[in-house]
C-alpha cells in the first residue's frame, strides 16, 4: 500500500516540476521571439525590465532544474517500487513544528537512523512524532519517502 502511495506521489511531484521547467522555458523563448512587440518604444527603462525578467525566469528554470534532475534519477526505482528502506527515530523537524504537540507542520522529518549515528532528512507527507522510531521507504536521490511501519 505505502509502496504505491509513494510511487504516485513521486510521479505527481515529477510531473509538476517538468511542468514547472516547460513552463518557464516557454516564456522564456515567448519573452525573447516578442521582444519587439513587448517593448515597441525601446526606452532603458523597457528594456532593463525585460532583461530583468528574463534573468529572473532563467535562475528559476536552472534551480528547478536541478530539482528535477534529482528526481529523474528516481524515475526507474520509482517505476519498479525499488525503495530504500530504513528504521529510525525522529529527532526532529528541518523547519517548523508545533511546541506544544510535537507534531510536524511540515513533511521534512530528520532522522536518526536506528544503530547508527548517522541521520537523514526525508520529505514525508505523513504526521510523525518526534521520538518515536518508524520504518520508512524513501527514494534515494528525491529523499521523497514514506511512512512503512511504527515501531
Amino acid at each position: 500500500m505505502e509502496k504505491q502511495k509513494l510511487k504516485e506521489e513521486y510521479f505527481v511531484m515529477f510531473v509538476v516540476r517538468l511542468g514547472i521547467i516547460l513552463l518557464t522555458h516557454g516564456m522564456i523563448l515567448y519573452f525573447a521571439l516578442n521582444k519587439t512587440t513587448l517593448i515597441p518604444d525601446n526606452s532603458v527603462s523597457d528594456n532593463a525590465l525585460f532583461f530583468g525578467i528574463i534573468i529572473a525566469l532563467s535562475i528559476a528554470a536552472i534551480f528547478i532544474l536541478f530539482e528535477f534532475m534529482k528526481y529523474s534519477k528516481d524515475f526507474k526505482d520509482a517505476k519498479k517500487q525499488r525503495f530504500e528502506e530504513v528504521t529510525g527515530s525522529v529527532i526532529k523537524f528541518a523547519k517548523n513544528q508545533d511546541t506544544e504537540t510535537g507534531r510536524q507542520m511540515n513533511c521534512i522529518p530528520i532522522i536518526q537512523i536506528s544503530g547508527s549515528e548517522k541521520t537523514i532528512k526525508l520529505k514525508v507527507n505523513e504526521s510523525l512524532r518526534i521520538g518515536e522510531t518508524y520504518t520508512f521507504i524513501y527514494l534515494k536521490n528525491s529523499k521523497l519517502g514514506a511512512v512503512k511501519t511504527l515501531k
